[in-house]
């Protein structure tokens, strides 16, 4: 079993069950997050490959990170490490699952890791996304937001998305809040043969029954940076879409208002339980 630190830490940087084998539906009703079947998913090497450079310019340690907590994930969800969890977990997100070692014991269940030997995921990076206008904590956000997608003309892989609480021009509603903080969001699939399984308590594994086939899980993670309440502020970011300010400004950009601040990492969605887990209330 792993030592688990949390993603904030400066170190971050007889029959298998039934249902059967495990669906997303039988994950929410028991509200664990995650599917026992895995999801579908076909791997997009170009996008990954554009986000995974862009990543390893900012932090070259930052995707061995998440392979990291991907593992402390599923070992404290096994070991159903609540305090773990409510320490790593976006409050909406883990306020759905705090539940699920009651619901176990209840119905007599239990979950174990198998194929943990050697395994070592491997990372499909879906998107880069930069949000501003709401905070990571969906709780401390507005019951309705409006939500602006831009694009970076160097990589579309790359995404600003603004959120305001007016239909007018994005800018009008950003411009009237009190404090910015910007949330970086990496969506990020795992191909792994490592996966949990879900049996009655009474009932072992048989090494036969273990299936070798990896499955793909998703994992949502966010970082949210330090206020930016100013104007030069909107100047990069806006410099940066228009093109005007190439890669090393949109890096020192990252590094130092996201990198350099000590709020930490967050789990907020894992195989869609939270439907992406939207930023409004």
């Amino acid at each position: 079993m792993l030592a688990r630190i949390s993603l904030s830490s400066p170190n971050f940087f007889s029959k298998v069950l039934v249902f059967p084998f495990g669906t997303l539906s039988e994950s929410s009703k028991y509200s664990i997050p995650y599917n026992f079947s895995g999801i579908p998913y076909q791997p997009d090497t170009k996008t990954s490959a554009q986000v995974r450079t862009f990543l390893k310019t900012l932090n070259h340690d930052l995707e061995r990170g998440f392979i990291y907590a991907y593992n402390n994930i599923l070992d404290a969800i096994q070991a159903k490490d609540i305090e773990y969890l409510h320490n790593n977990f976006e409050n909406r997100f883990f306020g759905k699952i705090e539940e699920f070692p009651k619901n176990l014991n209840e119905n007599n269940l239990k979950l174990e890791l198998v194929n943990i030997e050697n395994d070592v995921p491997e990372v499909f990076h879906l998107d880069f996304n930069m949000i501003l206008g709401a905070r990571l904590q969906r709780d401390s956000n507005p019951n309705s937001l409006f939500k602006h997608e831009l694009t970076t003309r160097e990589n579309s892989a790359n995404h600003f998305v603004v959120y305001s609480t007016s239909k007018k021009h994005f800018m009008f509603g950003l411009q009237h809040m009190n404090e910015l903080r910007p949330v970086l969001q990496i969506p990020i699939v795992f191909k792994s043969k490592k996966r949990l399984v879900i049996l009655k308590k009474d009932e072992q594994i048989k090494g036969e029954e273990i299936g070798k086939e990896s499955e793909y899980h998703k994992v949502l993670f966010e970082c949210e940076g330090d206020d930016l309440a100013n104007m030069n502020f909107f100047t990069k970011v806006f410099g940066i879409l228009r093109g005007n300010d190439r890669s090393e400004g949109m890096n020192e950009f990252f590094r130092t208002n996201i990198f350099g601040n000590k709020n930490g990492w967050k789990i907020t969605d894992i195989d869609d339980f939270m439907k992406g887990n939207p930023f409004e209330k």
